[in-house]
Protein backbone atom coordinates (compact mmCIF):
# COMPACT_ATOMS: atom_id res chain seq x y z
CA UNK A 1 0.00 0.00 0.00
CA UNK A 2 0.98 3.46 -1.02
CA UNK A 3 0.40 6.41 1.90
CA UNK A 4 0.97 9.75 -0.58
CA UNK A 5 -0.02 13.14 0.73
CA UNK A 6 -3.20 12.98 -0.67
CA UNK A 7 -4.21 9.96 1.32
CA UNK A 8 -2.85 11.22 4.72
CA UNK A 9 -4.82 14.38 4.23
CA UNK A 10 -7.81 12.73 3.26
CA UNK A 11 -7.49 10.82 6.73
CA UNK A 12 -6.87 13.79 8.77
CA UNK A 13 -3.33 14.16 9.52
CA UNK A 14 -2.10 16.16 11.83
CA UNK A 15 -0.14 19.39 10.47
CA UNK A 16 3.13 18.26 12.62
CA UNK A 17 2.53 14.25 11.06
CA UNK A 18 1.83 15.61 7.38
CA UNK A 19 4.58 18.16 6.97
CA UNK A 20 7.24 15.44 8.55
CA UNK A 21 5.46 13.28 5.78
CA UNK A 22 6.18 15.93 2.63
CA UNK A 23 9.51 16.26 4.11
CA UNK A 24 10.62 13.01 3.93
CA UNK A 25 8.62 11.44 1.29
CA UNK A 26 8.01 13.91 -1.65
CA UNK A 27 6.38 11.05 -4.17
CA UNK A 28 4.64 8.88 -1.38
CA UNK A 29 6.25 5.75 0.49
CA UNK A 30 5.44 2.26 0.96
CA UNK A 31 3.10 1.76 4.04
CA UNK A 32 6.05 0.02 5.71
CA UNK A 33 9.15 2.07 4.64
CA UNK A 34 7.09 4.88 5.87
CA UNK A 35 6.71 3.10 9.56
CA UNK A 36 10.64 2.12 9.20
CA UNK A 37 11.59 5.81 8.99
CA UNK A 38 9.10 6.40 11.70
CA UNK A 39 10.55 3.51 13.87
CA UNK A 40 14.56 5.72 13.21
CA UNK A 41 13.20 9.41 15.07
CA UNK A 42 12.34 9.30 18.79
CA UNK A 43 9.17 10.08 20.11
CA UNK A 44 7.01 9.07 16.96
CA UNK A 45 5.60 5.85 18.05
CA UNK A 46 2.03 8.03 18.30
CA UNK A 47 2.48 8.62 14.91
CA UNK A 48 3.07 4.79 13.55
CA UNK A 49 0.35 3.83 15.73
CA UNK A 50 -1.73 6.40 14.41
CA UNK A 51 -0.97 5.24 10.61
CA UNK A 52 -1.53 1.26 11.92
CA UNK A 53 -4.86 2.42 12.85
CA UNK A 54 -5.87 4.49 10.09
CA UNK A 55 -4.17 2.20 7.43
CA UNK A 56 -5.34 -1.01 9.45
CA UNK A 57 -2.87 -4.01 9.41
CA UNK A 58 -1.72 -6.03 6.60
CA UNK A 59 -0.70 -10.00 6.16
CA UNK A 60 2.59 -9.36 5.72
CA UNK A 61 4.90 -11.36 8.19
CA UNK A 62 8.17 -10.07 9.03
CA UNK A 63 10.62 -13.08 10.61
CA UNK A 64 13.82 -12.71 11.93
CA UNK A 65 16.55 -14.99 12.97
CA UNK A 66 18.22 -14.91 16.48
CA UNK A 67 18.06 -11.54 18.94
CA UNK A 68 17.45 -8.54 17.55
CA UNK A 69 17.79 -5.07 18.97
CA UNK A 70 16.51 -2.23 18.02
CA UNK A 71 15.41 1.37 19.29
CA UNK A 72 11.97 0.64 18.18
CA UNK A 73 10.31 -1.45 15.30
CA UNK A 74 6.54 -0.82 13.74
CA UNK A 75 5.51 -3.26 11.34
CA UNK A 76 2.31 -3.26 9.37
CA UNK A 77 1.55 -7.30 9.99
CA UNK A 78 2.99 -9.66 12.32
CA UNK A 79 6.92 -9.64 13.50
CA UNK A 80 8.27 -13.37 14.70
CA UNK A 81 11.60 -13.19 15.83
CA UNK A 82 13.26 -16.46 16.68
CA UNK A 83 15.26 -15.33 19.87
CA UNK A 84 14.70 -12.04 22.09
CA UNK A 85 13.55 -8.89 20.71
CA UNK A 86 14.64 -5.98 22.89
CA UNK A 87 13.29 -2.30 21.88
CA UNK A 88 14.77 0.58 23.71
CA UNK A 89 11.45 2.72 23.08
CA UNK A 90 8.65 0.83 21.84
CA UNK A 91 7.25 -2.23 19.01
CA UNK A 92 4.05 -1.95 17.08
CA UNK A 93 2.47 -4.54 15.18
CA UNK A 94 -0.36 -4.50 13.07
CA UNK A 95 -1.13 -7.89 13.76
CA UNK A 96 0.82 -9.37 16.21
CA UNK A 97 4.17 -10.49 18.09
CA UNK A 98 5.90 -13.70 18.69
CA UNK A 99 9.36 -13.98 20.51
CA UNK A 100 10.92 -17.09 21.16
CA UNK A 101 13.15 -16.08 24.07
CA UNK A 102 10.89 -12.91 25.13
CA UNK A 103 9.99 -9.32 24.37
CA UNK A 104 11.01 -6.29 26.56
CA UNK A 105 10.53 -3.06 25.25
CA UNK A 106 11.41 0.02 27.49
CA UNK A 107 7.84 1.95 26.76
CA UNK A 108 5.63 -0.75 26.14
CA UNK A 109 4.38 -2.88 23.06
CA UNK A 110 1.26 -1.78 20.84
CA UNK A 111 -0.59 -4.14 19.06
CA UNK A 112 -3.26 -3.30 16.16
CA UNK A 113 -2.97 0.46 17.73
CA UNK A 114 -4.18 -1.29 21.39
CA UNK A 115 -1.64 -0.86 24.17
CA UNK A 116 -0.60 -4.04 26.16
CA UNK A 117 2.95 -4.67 27.91
CA UNK A 118 3.97 -8.24 27.19
CA UNK A 119 6.26 -9.82 29.85
CA UNK A 120 6.51 -12.91 28.27
CA UNK A 121 6.74 -14.89 31.52
CA UNK A 122 3.68 -14.15 32.84
CA UNK A 123 2.15 -16.61 31.17
CA UNK A 124 4.03 -19.36 32.73
CA UNK A 125 4.37 -17.78 36.39
CA UNK A 126 1.89 -18.51 39.02
CA UNK A 127 0.74 -15.31 41.14
CA UNK A 128 3.04 -16.16 43.79
CA UNK A 129 6.34 -16.18 41.98
CA UNK A 130 5.51 -12.78 40.07
CA UNK A 131 8.68 -10.89 40.10
CA UNK A 132 8.79 -7.38 41.10
CA UNK A 133 9.58 -6.50 37.45
CA UNK A 134 6.54 -8.05 36.45
CA UNK A 135 4.34 -6.26 38.92
CA UNK A 136 5.81 -3.16 37.78
CA UNK A 137 4.79 -4.09 34.56
CA UNK A 138 1.33 -5.02 35.40
CA UNK A 139 0.91 -1.73 36.98
CA UNK A 140 2.48 0.47 34.17
CA UNK A 141 -0.19 -1.21 32.03
CA UNK A 142 -2.95 0.07 34.21
CA UNK A 143 -1.62 3.60 34.10
CA UNK A 144 -1.29 3.50 29.98
CA UNK A 145 -4.67 2.11 29.88
CA UNK A 146 -6.27 5.22 32.20
CA UNK A 147 -4.22 7.23 30.24
CA UNK A 148 -5.23 5.98 26.78
CA UNK A 149 -9.06 5.90 28.11
CA UNK A 150 -8.69 9.61 29.31
CA UNK A 151 -6.95 10.86 25.69
CA UNK A 152 -10.24 8.88 23.88
CA UNK A 153 -12.26 10.77 26.00
CA UNK A 154 -10.99 13.67 25.64
CA UNK A 155 -10.97 13.50 22.25
CA UNK A 156 -14.42 12.14 22.09
CA UNK A 157 -13.96 8.86 20.76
Amino acid sequence: MKITSEWLKEKGACNEGYNWFLEKFKEGGEYQEVLNVLATEDDKASWAQWLIQTAGPTKDVIKVKGDWKVKNWFVTGSLEVEGYLSAEFCVIAGKGIKAGKGIKAGKGILLGGLIVIIYALLRSASKTSRTEEMLYAEEKFKELVKEDAKELKDRNV
